[in-house]
């Protein structure tokens, strides 16, 4: 069995050579990396080597028949009308190497027929994914073929790989959003392998109706869509106050379609990512549960206040001055009609009485000082006054006691005093 198999390619190769041998002409071509999905872009001689052997020394015009082709249907060649003999071979010159000009007309959509895939998809989207070769034969003015076909003058195979659309993250599909005022921020992944500064990413939403699946809602949508707005480069979108304003209870289908602009990697689903959904019912007054709390009720026991002594606090120490002074001004002094009360640390009444000379039989005076009645000379004074003094001193601070005591002294003496002049004054 393997003895059969190799003799039927030594077969298959001789017949090749045989083949090649009998064209006068042959072809090189190779595809350079890295391979793109816009099948225009094939069109420059550092993208797509190509090399003419003139092995037979041709001395003629010739045209190029360009045969784009992949695994997965898609295929794309000259047309036969598009003859433009902008190559010429010269007995003298044993190969041709074609320029970017003399390439480009063959890769111009207009020269192009396509089968399996239409111009404007290819024009749009780019190649599917698959694997392709160029393959390029010669020609002559009458449509004669001086190279060989396939596999002749053909390429190396080159892949067109796509990658994974977007994968949604938020908000999560089903989910039940009730917070926020109108915004929420929708966000995604970049598809693995493009080139995130090149991508584009469109975010479109649907109103549902009740019990809708959200897929059926995209492929039934209306144009416009309750929402559709494009971002580059970000993954993200915030929905704010300014768009359209979600209505409460209501259920929206939202999906991401992501573009790369280059090298423009092919994308599976066309970009388009899965559908997702959500709930939009925020947070009111309205739907709000309280919690039945019963009121408290009233209790049966009275709680009546106490008292707890701070036994820090000192008792204030009181001194109290009582008694009654007679006495009497010169005739060439004035009554004391008004004496200053608002003392710092008690007060003093006064009392005006008759200018009429008042006699005492029997005053006293605290600290046992008395009078036997005023003198002769002071009997014609014209102005007597009664007044009594009564205060009571207090402490103020109570966390510095020796301060207050030092305060009572003070004031004490001071009474002391006072009491000792008036007694002197009664009896000179």
């Amino acid at each position: 069995m393997k003895k059969t198999i190799i003799n039927f390619m030594f077969i298959v190769l001789n017949i090749a050579v045989a083949m090649a041998q009998s064209f006068p002409v042959s072809v090189n071509v190779a595809v350079v990396p890295p391979y793109e999905r816009d099948a225009f872009f094939y069109n420059s001689a550092m993208k797509t080597n190509v090399i003419i052997i003139n092995a037979g020394m041709l001395n003629e015009d010739v045209s190029l028949f360009l045969e784009f082709k992949g695994d997965n249907g898609v295929n794309l060649r000259t047309r036969e009308s598009f003859t433009p003999f902008n190559m010429v071979l010269q007995s003298d010159t044993p190969s041709v190497t074609p320029t970017e000009s003399d390439l480009e007309p063959y890769f111009q959509a207009g020269n192009l027929v396509a089968t399996g895939i239409s111009i404007n998809e290819l024009q749009q989207n780019g190649l599917p994914p698959g694997q392709y070769q160029i393959c390029i034969r010669v020609r002559r003015a009458n449509g004669e073929f001086v190279s060989g076909e396939d596999p002749f003058g053909c390429s190396n195979y080159f892949s067109i790989n796509a990658v994974e659309p977007p994968q949604l993250i938020n908000p999560i599909c089903g989910d039940e959003i009730t917070t926020g005022n109108n915004n929420i921020v929708f966000s995604w992944t970049t598809p693995p392998g493009v080139f995130p500064t090149t991508m584009e990413y469109t975010l479109k939403m649907v109103e549902l109706l009740p019990n809708q699946d959200p897929n059926q809602a995209f492929l039934s949508s209306t144009v416009p869509a309750f929402l559709e707005r494009s971002v580059f480069t970000q993954t993200s979108i915030l929905y704010g106050p300014t768009d359209p304003p979600l209505e409460a209870g209501k259920s929206y289908a939202w999906q991401v379609i992501a573009k790369e602009g280059e090298p423009n990697t092919p994308i599976l689903n066309g970009g388009k990512s899965e559908v997702c959904w959500f709930t939009w019912k925020p947070t009111t007054l309205d739907n709000i549960t309280l919690l039945n709390i019963p009121p408290d009720k009233p209790s049966t026991t009275t709680n009546k206040p106490t008292f707890t002594p701070d036994g820090s606090v000192k008792p204030l120490h009181v001194n109290t001055f009582k008694g009654k002074i007679v006495y009497a001004f010169r005739s060439t002094e004035s009554g004391i009609n008004k004496l200053d009360t608002n003392t710092k640390y008690g007060a003093i009444s006064t009392t005006q009485v008759s200018a009429t000379p008042i006699f005492s039989t029997n005053p006293s005076v605290s600290g046992n000082t008395t009078a036997q009645g005023l003198p002769n000379a002071l009997q014609s004074s014209g102005v007597t006054e009664v007044f009594s003094v009564n205060t009571a001193i207090a402490a103020i601070n109570k966390s510095n006691q020796e301060k207050k005591q030092d305060k009572l002294n003070h004031y004490g003496l001071k009474c002391h005093r006072f009491l000792k002049q008036t007694e002197s004054l009664l009896h000179s």
